[in-house]
């Protein structure tokens, strides 16, 4: 931000919008504020084939919610750094919904992640959830408390430090000192 006002005080505005710009379409973008409540009738595909809604996924607390498409890298890089030796405990409480896709598909995609053998995996064939939560690419994670999207993240951190502070912050927020 020093650098954004500098360049405006000294008469540079359009190397401010440059930068600004730059930063936006490469860092990917964290949101947290307006609450979004996940909608009840996406319908989901699990791994054998059976229907679901988005009603009866997740759980009560704090979980992650995780939209991929299978051939995005972006997506591929997201979810080959989560795994349970890195975040022991939290890859039970992940939902990976993979959209385009088949039950069988759903099935191999899961298999190349060893790694979130314990998250649910369901299969958007339709391509539903996007519209639904009003998202236009892939990857996703939603950090989810109860129903409710309380933040989310759009595009793969290449850096797994950020992404540990991030996922670790959800589930184990540092205290407040009083």
């Amino acid at each position: 931000m020093i650098m954004v006002n500098n360049c405006i005080s000294s008469g540079r505005p359009l190397l401010a919008v440059l930068a600004l710009a730059t930063f936006g379409l490469l860092a990917p973008a964290v949101r947290a504020g307006q609450q979004q409540a996940l909608p009840a009738s996406i319908g989901l595909l699990a791994a054998d084939g059976t229907t679901v809604t988005t009603a009866n996924i997740g759980g009560a607390e704090k979980w992650l919610l995780i939209y991929v498409r299978v051939g995005n890298h972006a997506s591929e890089v997201l979810l080959g750094q989560i795994d349970e030796a890195t975040f022991p405990g939290v890859t039970s409480k992940i939902v990976v919904v993979v959209g385009g896709t088949t039950a069988d598909r759903l099935k191999q995609t899961s298999n190349k992640f060893p790694g979130l053998s314990k998250a649910s995996w369901y299969a958007d064939p339709s391509l539903d959830f996007p519209d639904g939560m009003q998202i236009t690419g892939a990857p996703v994670m939603f950090g989810m408390q109860d129903r409710n999207v309380r933040w989310d993240l759009s595009g793969a951190l290449f850096d797994s430090a950020k992404l540990k502070s991030i996922i670790n912050s959800w589930f184990n927020p540092p205290q407040a000192n009083p």
